[in-house]
C-alpha cells in the first residue's frame, strides 16, 4: 500500500486571495500465495479533506508474527499549519472551487429532501 497527501496553495496576488486542496492518493496492490492472483486497487481524492486515518497490518513469517507496516495520519494541523502560514503573509484564505462545488450540491439535496417532505405533509392531509 502507498499513500500519498499533497496540499496545493493557489495565490491570487491581485487579490490577495489564496485557495488551499488537499489531495489523497492511495495505491493498493497484492499478490502471491495464499492468494492466487494479484489485485490493484487506486483511489483518488481532491478538495479540502480533514480526516484522521490509521492502519497496522501484521505478517507470519518463519519468527512468527510480525508488524508488515504502521501508518497514520491527521490531515487536521497540516491543513491549520498551511493556512495560518498563508494569513500570517497577507492573504485571505477562500474555499475551494471542488469544495463549493460540493456545499452547493449539498444544499440543493438539502432542499429537495425538505421540499419532498413538505409536499408529503400536505398531500397527507388534503388526503383526510
Amino acid at each position: 500500500m502507498k499513500k500519498l497527501y499533497r496540499v496545493i496553495v493557489s495565490l491570487d496576488s491581485q487579490k490577495r486571495s489564496a485557495t488551499v486542496q488537499s489531495e489523497m492518493h492511495e495505491v493498493v496492490w497484492s499478490a502471491g500465495v495464499p492468494q492466487l492472483g494479484a489485485a490493484m486497487k487506486a483511489e483518488f481524492q481532491k478538495g479540502t479533506q480533514y480526516e484522521y486515518q490509521f492502519g497496522k497490518e501484521w505478517k507470519f513469517t518463519g519468527n512468527g508474527l510480525e508488524e508488515a507496516y504502521s501508518y497514520s495520519i491527521n490531515t487536521v494541523p497540516i491543513l491549520s499549519r498551511v493556512k495560518s502560514a498563508v494569513k500570517a503573509s497577507g492573504y485571505n484564505v477562500s474555499m475551494d472551487s471542488v469544495s463549493k462545488g460540493a456545499v452547493i450540491f449539498a444544499g440543493i439535496v438539502l432542499a429537495l429532501m425538505i421540499l419532498s417532505g413538505i409536499f408529503l405533509l400536505v398531500t397527507e392531509v388534503l388526503m383526510k
